[in-house]
């Protein structure tokens, strides 16, 4: 019996068992087809169709209408792209670019840095014929910058005549000695002068002493104006670490 005006009651979220049916993505395709079928050959036709020749029909719609078909939003395969490519996983640019930008032209920064000791007095004595400490510079070399250069200076007011001579040494305090190859490639004249000595060396990484020498000829006097400047040198002439 109808009841006009009477409310049915609401279905109860348990339907007694019944199971909920979810339709396949492949079969609301076809749906959609066949919809598409219909309105393609009119509702004159559609009595006389049966569900294999709706198949064979909209097997028939979707090959033509393949090529312009595209999916609405595919997140996962847009994602997939970059993934597919994977220019920067595989050719890994952003480690390389982040190793070299630790580096200069591929080396070490610590090849590039420069460190310079100085010392200067306006009077120092110095005995006759024999071996002066003038100036001592103690500096730390970097690793990576193998070689040193020294520039040493002193004014010596000796008598008409008097040979005067300058020369550097390095990890050596002594003076004394009036040999060895540093004293031979000493800066000497005659009388009074400014004598100027400058050397590079290769050498190691770490503390080194390097001493600024003086002797005078025959008469005792005192040096002014010495400067012994040591400053550390990261590339060589070629752009090696050696001379």
């Amino acid at each position: 019996m109808t009841h006009v005006g009477q409310a049915w009651p609401d279905r109860p979220a348990d339907d007694g068992g019944m199971k909920r049916t979810r339709i396949s993505l492949p079969l609301v395709v076809l749906i959609a087809v066949a919809a598409l079928v219909l309105g393609s050959f009119g509702s004159a036709h559609a009595a006389t169709l049966t569900a294999k020749s709706v198949k064979k029909i909209a097997a028939k719609v979707v090959a033509k209408k393949a090529p312009g078909l595209s999916v609405a939003h595919a997140a996962t395969a847009t994602k997939a792209d970059t993934a597919t490519k994977a220019d920067s996983a595989t050719k890994a640019t952003t480690a390389t670019t982040a190793e070299d930008a630790n580096k200069l032209a591929g080396q070490s920064p610590q090849l590039y840095l420069d460190r310079i000791g100085f010392v200067s007095s306006n009077s120092v004595g110095i005995n006759a014929d024999a071996g002066n400490t003038l100036a001592t510079v103690s500096i730390t070399v970097p690793q990576g910058a193998s070689i040193i250069h020294m520039i040493g200076t002193a004014s010596i007011p000796a008598n008409t005549g008097e040979l005067n001579s300058v020369w550097t040494r390095v990890d050596s305090t002594d003076c004394s000695t009036l040999s060895g190859p540093d004293y031979v490639r000493r800066s000497s004249a005659k009388g009074h002068t400014t004598l100027t000595t400058q050397f590079a060396t290769p050498t190691t990484a770490g503390t080194h002493t390097v001493v600024l020498c003086g002797t005078n000829q025959t008469t005792g006097v005192f040096a002014t104006g010495v400067s012994l400047s040591v400053e550390t040198v990261p590339r060589g002439s070629s752009g090696g670490g050696s001379l």
